[in-house]
């Protein structure tokens, strides 16, 4: 009776063992699983990223390409130059407006 009681409890326990086991390898197979779809989220998510990144360098470089070289950008920056002179001359003129009265209320004083 005392081996038979001890063949029943080492049957036991492997089955148990053999449970535990097919568990665990579960366990270990659905962790595995998690993490390659997490790294194959991330990885989608950074081959997007990297395509809009690419996509908006290649934009940029053609604005700047054609903002710099375009016939409106050139008459603009001719008509800022063309202003900026005139703006110099009057600032002139004013100057030696303001000489004139300044001298004319001296004579004045005087």
């Amino acid at each position: 009776m005392y081996d038979e009681t001890k063949k029943d409890f080492l049957e036991e326990a492997e089955k148990e063992k053999k449970t535990l086991e097919e568990s665990y390898q579960e366990s270990k197979r659905q962790t595995e699983e998690r993490r390659l779809n997490d790294y194959s989220k991330l990885l989608e998510m950074w081959r997007e990223e990297k395509k809009k990144r690419q996509e908006a360098e290649g934009e940029l470089s053609i604005i700047k390409g054609i903002g710099n070289s375009s016939p409106e950008i050139r008459n603009l920056k001719k008509e800022i130059d063309i202003l900026k002179d005139d703006l110099r001359i009057k600032d002139l003129e004013m100057g030696k407006m303001m000489d004139k009265i300044n001298g004319k209320k001296r004579n004045i004083r005087s």
